[in-house]
């Protein structure tokens, strides 16, 4: 286990100025949707008078409520859509450049993001599947929770090493945490324990909730080159 963290280390050190660029284009891409949603937020306000609802004898009328309703749905929707295809998009970015630095091939941060761009449909499919599983997990106690985040693990890394599809990464990534299941439940709660502590602290938090994203990747990608 302490080989495991020191090697993903050294691969995050090593690669240091590669990541932060990749950080960086994640911060953009955030700052892009932040930007987005705003803007629809406004037009929301705008279309539904939410700055003076019209009122008619004291009471909303039929047409106005159908419009908040059919609006704030609306809104709801494209919110969820946008940050499920953006963070796929990050999370898939992040298994490619894991990949390409434990094998030495690392080309650059936005290409990383360009070849997710190119597999978003099994990103996104993955993060649907997996947020799903991992909801119902944490619904039923923490104890499903976290055994299925233990057999989850290495799902989008096996996307970006061996060109899974959605199910395939699942099943794949089922079958190698069955193989080193203490290693990889020690290392998940190990970093997980470590961002929590450290995600209290004022900005640095923020940082080290996206160090641990590219870490927790890492430590996938060294248990799963150990066992090949």
């Amino acid at each position: 286990i302490g080989e495991i963290l020191s090697r993903g280390l050294e691969t995050l050190k090593n690669n240091l100025g590669f990541f932060a660029f990749l950080w960086l284009i994640t911060i953009i891409i955030g700052v892009v949707v932040w930007m987005i949603l705003t803007g629809l937020l406004v037009a929301f306000g705008v279309t539904t008078g939410l700055s003076g609802l019209l009122v008619t004898g004291g009471e909303l009328s039929i047409a106005n409520l159908n419009l908040l309703l059919g609006s704030t749905a609306g809104l709801a929707i494209i919110t969820f859509l946008l940050l499920l295809f953006s963070l796929s998009w990050a999370f898939g970015a992040y298994a490619l450049a894991v990949n390409d630095a434990i094998n030495n091939q690392i080309t650059s941060a936005w290409d990383c993001y360009k070849k997710a761009w190119g597999k978003i449909w099994t990103f996104t499919g993955l993060s649907i599947v997996t947020g799903m599983i991992l909801l119902v997990g944490y619904l039923l106690l923490v104890i499903p929770g976290i055994i299925f985040s233990v057999f989850l693990f290495y799902a989008f890394y096996l996307v970006a090493a061996e060109d899974c599809g959605t199910f395939s990464a699942i099943s794949k990534s089922f079958t190698l945490a069955s193989k080193k299941w203490l290693e990889t439940l020690v290392v998940l709660l190990i970093v997980l324990a470590a961002s929590f502590i450290v995600s209290f602290l004022p900005f640095v938090g923020i940082f080290f909730v996206l160090v641990t994203n590219i870490f927790l990747i890492l430590c996938a990608g060294v248990i799963y080159k150990s066992i090949q």
